[in-house]
């Protein structure tokens, strides 16, 4: 498809609705202005050398930050390292790049913000341009957004909520997480002494993180916790608190007896070897295929099992894993996409049930 040049001048909530891969524009919109752009490829022709680039990661262990164009971009160089903390595929790029948006300091108070409106969109600075572009080469659409940092991101994060939704909870829980402070260490008699040493303080939830489960994929209790998990919720309840618990749905074990049992639902790389995800306390796990219809089917047991347990708030994590590159039972979805939809799928079971999720991505 050819490339085209486009010049645009003081425009405000203009859509470009053209059937047209690549997009340069050689005229950056006024301070105040917003566009809304439909391309492949969207590049920002810049003036003049940003004082600042912002740089936003893909998931929660991705860094998110402002950097010095000048400064070179510092890969994670541990490769087992490198699948959880940063986006894979974009890991040893040559420019700086972020997921989703990207953004340049101008100067005081100038901030031209370019973010996608579609999934798997990137933002890389390119020498003096912006450079948007989905890595799935698909059309979609970018907002373009020019002013101070707090209204050009506040209108970015409006129409994403127009378009994906948003939290049905205006105020956040006061939760109590086991992890930050006992880590993997957790057992049922410490967790207990900790409920009830903390009294009456305010806390909404009382929530057991990892280190309560046989093995990441196989959730049920360990012998670190012989009443079971059933007996443990109805003991916070007991104390007027929501209880809540750790879950890494898309994670597993190698050693897990999921693992044993449905090697057919592991994620593969491209050359068809078992996927390492990334790195924990217990290893380098393996994920699973979550366009397997067998694995959407065990979600949803998973997730009325814990229900039944009584747990009223989920903390679900290591979700990158369900959209990290890889070989899948179907294909012709990108790796975004089928992530998104998998989460979809767990969310709609607890959305009519009214329970609490925390997404850690």
């Amino acid at each position: 498809m050819p490339q085209f040049d486009l010049t645009v001048n003081n425009m405000r909530g203009i859509i470009a609705r053209m059937a047209i891969s690549h997009l340069t524009l050689d005229s950056l919109p006024q301070p105040g202005d917003t566009q809304i752009i439909s391309a492949s490829s969207l590049r920002l022709s810049l003036t003049q050398p940003p004082k600042a680039f912002f740089r936003h990661g893909w998931q929660s262990w991705a860094l998110t930050t402002w950097l010095h164009p000048n400064n070179p971009p510092l890969p994670v160089r541990a490769a087992e390292f490198r699948a959880k903390d940063e986006d894979p595929g974009y890991a040893l790029h040559k420019n700086h790049i972020g997921a989703w948006v990207g953004a340049v300091e101008l100067g005081e108070d100038d901030i031209l913000l370019l973010g996608a409106l579609n999934l798997s969109g990137r933002v890389e600075l390119d020498g003096t341009s912006l450079h948007g572009f989905f890595d799935d080469g698909h059309e979609g659409q970018w907002l373009i957004a020019r002013g101070k940092e707090d209204e050009v991101f506040a209108k970015y994060v409006e129409l994403l909520q127009q378009i994906f939704g948003k939290g049905r909870f205006l105020k956040a829980p006061r939760v109590w997480c086991s992890w930050y402070s006992l880590y993997g260490w957790v057992n049922e008699r410490l967790f207990l002494k900790a409920l009830n040493d903390f009294g009456d303080m305010p806390f909404d939830v009382f929530q057991l993180d990892d280190g309560w489960q046989l093995a990441h994929g196989d959730w049920d209790a360990n012998s670190k916790f012989p009443s079971g998990m059933k007996s443990l919720a109805d003991k916070i309840l007991t104390t007027g608190r929501t209880p809540g618990i750790w879950l890494a749905p898309f994670m597993v074990a190698e050693n897990s007896q999921l693992a044993k049992n449905h090697p057919d639902w592991l994620l593969h790389d491209e050359k068809g070897n078992l996927l390492r995800v990334g790195i924990t306390w217990s290893g380098n796990p393996l994920g699973l295929d979550v366009t397997h219809p067998g694995v959407l089917e065990w979600l949803g047991q998973l997730i009325r099992k814990v229900r039944g347990w009584g747990y009223e708030y989920l903390k679900l994590d290591f979700l990158y894993i369900g959209g990290l590159i890889g070989k899948r039972y179907k294909d012709q979805d990108t790796p975004r996409e089928v992530a998104r939809s998998c989460r979809r799928c767990v969310y709609s079971r607890l959305w009519r049930a009214n329970y609490s999720i925390s997404w850690i991505m």
